[in-house]
């Protein structure tokens, strides 16, 4: 099973390159305001090594554990479950960048196997910030492009680590609240044999800029 992850691992940098391209060459525009502060649109939002600065703040949890599985020929196979929390920032044209995640166990009655992942970081614990792109593919259908990587909690920081690159449809709930996914699987775009289960996001209310995409 390690094997079969390993031969399919794919670097997080060309992931991120994707994350910006693939869907951009058949999406519709979006546009991404500031609401908060009163300014039209989020500020572009830039990447320097690790350090990601201007766009707008934006912050999303799971609403329950995400298992992540991967399908053999002797049937699919749970390799870790976890509670996500996503903060970063986003520009006024969807790009953005995750800038903080956390990953945590259930607390009440977690599932076996439980949350055994940590983000990809540097040695020195650096988070090394996910791609993502938000972007229209027809009215009312917008899409949530993220490029995640992932390492064992075992191999500590700066542990090799897998990407999976997953697209979820996000849905405006009106006065800057989203969801994102809708507790269906979704598969790597990367890693054909391994999904994400039970996937939906909601966004955190109070925190920092209030986010308006305007589609």
């Amino acid at each position: 099973m390690r094997l079969a992850i390993n031969l399919m691992r794919v670097s997080l940098g060309a992931l991120a390159v994707l994350a910006f391209s693939t869907g951009a060459a058949s999406a519709g525009p979006i546009e991404v305001r500031d609401e908060d502060f009163g300014e039209p649109h989020c500020a572009a939002v830039a990447k320097a090594v690790h350090e990601v600065t201007g766009g707008c703040h934006f912050e999303v949890q799971s609403e329950h554990h995400i298992p992540v599985v991967l399908q053999t020929a002797g049937g699919p196979i749970v390799l870790f479950s976890c509670n996500w929390r996503l903060e970063g920032r986003m520009g006024e044209n969807g790009g953005a960048w995750i800038t903080e995640a956390q990953l945590t166990p259930e607390p009440v009655n977690p599932p076996t196997p439980s949350c055994t992942r940590a983000p990809c970081d540097e040695p020195d614990g650096t988070f090394i910030p996910w791609g993502s792109l938000t972007y229209e593919l027809g009215a009312g259908n917008e899409v949530w492009e993220l490029a995640f990587c992932l390492r064992t909690i075992a191999s500590g920081p700066g542990g090799v680590g897998t990407t999976c690159e997953v697209h979820l449809p996000l849905s405006d709930n009106g006065g800057h609240s989203y969801e994102i996914g809708d507790s269906a699987t979704y598969t790597c775009e990367n890693l054909p044999a391994v999904s994400i289960q039970n996937v939906h996001f909601t966004t955190v209310s109070g925190i920092g800029e209030e986010v308006e995409i305007v589609h």
